[in-house]
């Protein structure tokens, strides 16, 4: 019994087979993509200039001690297929391609849940940039195929992982307790514990935001979102990016340095941008 995603113990499977090294090397591979997917959105939205800041913050962040990111953490990992569905959701604007977009972008939001079970905020935002493209139908020519190719994406990694489960015989019920129900468990102790959320949150979360440099990123994102307001279809996906990001460690209730990796890279890039 472990009570970690099963695509996190599959990439360590492949990580430890170069031994001790060979994890340092998965975590250099995943901060060299972090900032190469930091870029390439930074680009697309903002130009050259946004992308060469973009990626020296991510950079920065990306190998913070205080942060614990030197380290080949499970947030450090699953910020890679996060970046990259949101790549995709903006490469998929104005695409004669877009299904393939959406569909890689669904795949890679349901793999990051597979890799860290609270990374859900770019299901959010692909759900949120299919409501946007619905209600602008007639400027963004949102066509209903949209949500099948994005939905069918995100069920392909689901329907592996549950034949996986199926093969070894895990069982739906196990799985589902080990990654969420046992979470609900350990947040119910903690509630009842002296030293509860709010007391882990003073006392272990915002002193790390605030000398990570976290806190100084957020005005930049915030301004760069009010400033294109204009343009909900991207805007809104972004926004949703960047809070559901924090709500994801917030939900939990501990507040350990390495979760604020988590909206590393939709900080980056809003601030960058």
């Amino acid at each position: 019994w472990l009570d970690r995603p099963p695509l996190l113990v599959l990439v360590y499977k492949l990580g430890v087979i170069g031994g001790d090294r060979g994890v340092r090397v998965l975590g250099i591979v995943a901060a060299v993509l972090l900032v190469a997917g930091t870029m390439i959105i930074a680009n697309r939205i903002s130009g050259t200039r946004a992308a060469r800041i973009t990626g020296l913050i991510t950079a920065v962040m990306s190998s913070s001690v205080i942060l614990g990111a030197v380290f080949t953490g499970n947030e450090l990992l699953a910020t890679v297929p996060v970046t990259f569905a949101i790549v995709a959701l903006v490469r998929s604007r104005g695409s004669a391609r877009n299904h393939e977009w959406l569909f890689t972008s669904g795949f890679l939001a349901s793999c990051a849940l597979l890799i860290k079970q609270s990374f859900g905020e770019v299901l959010v935002a692909g759900g949120v940039f299919l409501l946007v493209s619905w209600r602008t139908r007639e400027r963004s020519g949102f066509r209903v195929q949209w949500a099948l190719w994005w939905s069918a994406g995100v069920a392909l990694t689901l329907v592996i992982t549950f034949a996986w489960f199926a093969h070894y015989s895990v069982g739906v019920r196990s799985f589902v307790y080990a990654i969420v129900g046992f979470r609900f468990d350990s947040l119910n102790l903690l509630h009842s514990s002296d030293q509860g959320p709010v007391y882990m949150l003073v006392h272990l979360g915002l002193p790390i935001v605030i000398a990570s440099g976290c806190l100084l990123l957020v005005p930049w994102a915030a301004s760069w979102l009010y400033h294109r307001r204009a343009d909900p279809q991207l805007v809104l996906p972004l926004a949703a990016w960047l809070v559901v990001g924090f709500i994801g460690i917030t939900g939990g209730g501990n507040y350990y340095p390495h979760y604020f990796i988590q909206p590393l890279a939709a900080l980056a890039v809003l601030s960058g941008c």
